[in-house]
């Protein structure tokens, strides 16, 4: 497997997971979009959603030319947490549904290292990281399971360190 495989699978494993939140509950997307006045009806958002897991998917299984796709989902990704960021008034980017997770840097910093990691990865001609696996039955697997993983815990940090840092920043100030 190529030495970025898992790096590929949890960028597309995050863009999976935001996109079916958004699918499931897409509200709140709508509403952060809202606020930077781009008005979509929630079949439109919820639709949105439905496209991102299948970019993720297909891009999984197939690589190559998919990369680009995922680049672009990233780049639109991108711009909208940067400009949430600054405004800094709505409580949550609708990134993963009705999880309350307020634009930050790390949200900025994520969404552009999942820019970046595609722009290789579609430079490169990637394979899809699951094909890959399946053709290397010895690391493939633990590779995916890692990537599931660092997901998971991207998720978890992008829910909830926002929150947390707010939490301390009132404490700190009740504490003068």
């Amino acid at each position: 497997m190529d030495g970025l495989s898992g790096a590929y699978a949890a960028c597309c494993g995050l863009l999976a997971v935001g996109g079916a939140m958004k699918a499931a509950q897409p509200t709140p997307a709508r509403q952060a979009l809202g606020s930077l006045g781009v008005r979509l009806p929630l079949p439109a958002v919820r639709a949105v959603g439905v496209g991102e897991v299948a970019v993720a998917t297909v891009t999984l299984f197939v690589g190559g030319p998919a990369w680009a796709l995922v680049a672009l989902c990233y780049a639109g990704f991108v711009a909208v947490a940067v400009a949430l960021w600054r405004r800094d008034e709505v409580a949550s980017c609708g990134c993963f549904g009705e999880v309350d997770s307020r634009p930050s840097g790390l949200h900025v910093g994520v969404t552009a290292a999942g820019l970046g990691l595609s722009v290789v990865a579609a430079a490169q001609g990637a394979s899809g990281p699951v094909a890959e696996a399946l053709d290397d039955a010895g690391e493939g697997p633990l590779v995916l399971a890692l990537a599931a993983i660092a997901t998971y815990l991207v998720v978890v940090a992008l829910a909830q360190l926002p929150g947390l840092a707010a939490a301390m920043r009132d404490l700190r100030r009740s504490a003068r």
